[in-house]
């Protein structure tokens, strides 16, 4: 139950991201070719942000349902129990290393904010907040991992991978 609402939540903030996205880059092409006079430098850069936080927070999404890119050819000749074991250790392996992510990412954003770094823009944008990205993205990624472990290990996580269809939005 927790899940399907963190993903609902998750899904509504990478929606509103992309709206925001494109609104900032109609915004920009629209003074650059209507109103050129009023072209604020920095529109592209903004898009940036939203685009990494959204990549980010849309990652910990795909962490929780294990629908990151993954080589299954080999995962499907494995039995049940076998793939369990592998499923496992890459679910281990894949939430140490978000957690590296979440402590090593939090040492740039603090550099960041001790020396206040901004960016190179007319629009002088705190650096700090977009680095956040990276470890809030990793620390969801974190969560959504120990949730794979969990299921794993309580044996109700998926019996083998399933292959991708175009019905799952590739």
């Amino acid at each position: 139950m927790m899940g399907r609402v963190l993903d609902h939540i998750e899904t509504w903030i990478v929606g509103i991201l992309g709206l925001a996205m494109l609104a900032v880059a109609i915004a920009q092409v629209l003074a650059r070719y209507v109103l050129p006079w009023l072209v604020a430098g920095g529109g592209e850069e903004i898009v940036v942000y939203l685009f990494v936080w959204a990549a980010m927070i849309a990652c910990a999404g795909a962490a929780a349902r294990t629908a990151h890119i993954r080589a299954d050819l080999l995962l499907r000749a494995l039995s049940p129990r076998q793939l369990r074991i592998v499923e496992l250790i890459n679910a281990i392996a894949a939430a140490g290393f978000c957690a590296l992510l979440v402590w090593y990412g939090w040492e740039v954003v603090d550099i960041a904010l001790l020396i206040d770094e901004r960016s190179q823009t007319g629009i002088s944008f705190p650096m700090w907040i977009y680095y956040l990205a990276l470890p809030a993205g990793a620390l969801l990624m974190l969560i959504a991992y120990v949730g794979v472990i969990h299921r794993i290990l309580t044996g109700r996580a998926a019996a083998a991978p399933r292959a991708v269809t175009i019905e799952d939005g590739i």
